[in-house]
């Protein structure tokens, strides 16, 4: 009797599981997961974006990583990754989705005016999802950015007006928006030359004793190198220097009053 050979079954790997969608662009996909197989040859990826699902990318023994480039902005992708040995595929697969970023605008540029401040903001956008632009502001007296403007997809241009002061350095960005999902931010910043400090405001004065009385004040001003502090009786035109606190201080004690003097 002849020797007949016994085929050799070759095992499915095993699937590959906790497959994650990171680090999103306008463009691109990164998948990530856990490989649970021992001598799998490899990893077959597939997508869906439209229904149909196409074998869209291989990753080599051992990897737990594969980046997915030159997709479509703003659209939802899912993904199947199987491990593989050979011909034979994984029984079960890794399946996860997500959304690729807007596309964020370009050219993004300032221009600072003077007399009085303000800036110009101007942009392009070849995004053909978005349908707006949200604009934010910090300077380096603010610890967080501000919204000042959310304008329409048609927008390219845009003049900062509000409560810009001298001796500042303003940042701005911008990021396309769709409803409430948005672009990743892009910047620009200026500095404002140096001018004149703002008036410190809601003087009040209050005596002490009979000799001497407390003024307060609000300080209005970021630039100051100090205050002048002066004072004159009724009925006189000069004003005196009495004082000069320094800078950020917002009272002052003046010891030179006359009793029952105005």
């Amino acid at each position: 009797m002849g020797c007949q050979d016994n085929p050799v079954l070759v095992e499915a790997p095993l699937p590959p599981t906790e497959l994650k969608i990171e680090n999103a662009t306008h463009q691109s996909l990164q998948l990530r997961w856990k490989d649970n197989s021992v001598g799998e040859s490899g990893f077959v990826i597939l997508r869906n974006s439209d229904g149909k699902w196409e074998n869209v990318g291989h990753a080599y023994k051992n990897r737990t990583r594969w980046t997915d480039k030159n997709l479509a902005e703003y659209t939802e992708y899912h993904y199947r990754v199987f491990s593989v040995k050979g011909n034979i595929s994984s029984d079960e697969y890794a399946l996860d989705s997500a959304f690729t970023l807007l596309k964020p605008p370009e050219d993004f540029a300032s221009t600072l005016h003077t007399n009085p401040l303000r800036t110009t903001l101007s942009w392009t956008s070849s995004s053909v999802r978005n349908n707006g632009f949200l604009i934010e502001r910090s300077s380096n007296i603010e610890d967080h950015y501000t919204q000042v403007a959310l304008y329409s997809a048609d927008n390219s241009v845009y003049l900062d007006t509000t409560g810009i002061l001298p001796e500042l350095l303003y940042r701005y960005r911008i990021a396309s928006t769709f409803d409430s999902a948005r672009s990743v931010f892009v910047y620009t910043a200026v500095i404002t030359p140096r001018g004149p400090p703002l008036p410190p405001s809601n003087l009040s004065l209050q005596p002490v004793d009979e000799h001497s009385a407390i003024l307060t004040w609000r300080d209005e001003s970021h630039n100051e190198d100090g205050f002048d502090v002066e004072t004159r009786k009724e009925g006189d035109e000069a004003w005196s220097l009495i004082g000069r606190p320094n800078r950020n201080t917002t009272e002052f004690i003046d010891r030179t009053v006359t009793p029952l003097t105005h």
